[in-house]
């Protein structure tokens, strides 16, 4: 799970790395299905990235697009990098549909792969 949350804070880092990028040298905004098409890619190349469950990936780049959303209607600041300390979870949609299962005595979650 430890590998889980470092690919989330890395795929944060990366996504928000690229919009910012982006921005500066051709002053294009990215979308999120952008980002989405970009993450399939790196997937392939990234051992980290795919380690990382597709949802929880989209997930993070869904969070990120709505940081910028709210940046960019003054309700937040811009968003920043996460540091290793930082980020502490991920979102999993479909926890409870039978992939992943809590194990409560060792307080893990378990896949079904």
């Amino acid at each position: 799970m430890l590998l889980m949350v470092e690919a989330g804070r890395q795929l944060w880092n990366e996504a928000l790395a690229h919009r910012k990028r982006r921005w500066e040298e051709k002053r294009l905004s990215t979308s999120y299905h952008q980002q989405c098409l970009i993450l399939t890619t790196e997937r392939r190349v990234n051992p980290l990235f795919r380690g990382l469950y597709s949802q929880a990936g989209q997930e993070i780049l869904h969070r990120l697009d709505r940081a910028f959303a709210a940046f960019f209607e003054y309700r937040a600041r811009y968003p920043r990098f996460k540091k290793f300390s930082q980020v502490g979870s991920f979102t999993y949609p479909q926890a409870y549909k039978g992939s992943v299962k809590p194990d409560a005595v060792r307080r893990r979650l378990f896949s079904q792969r």
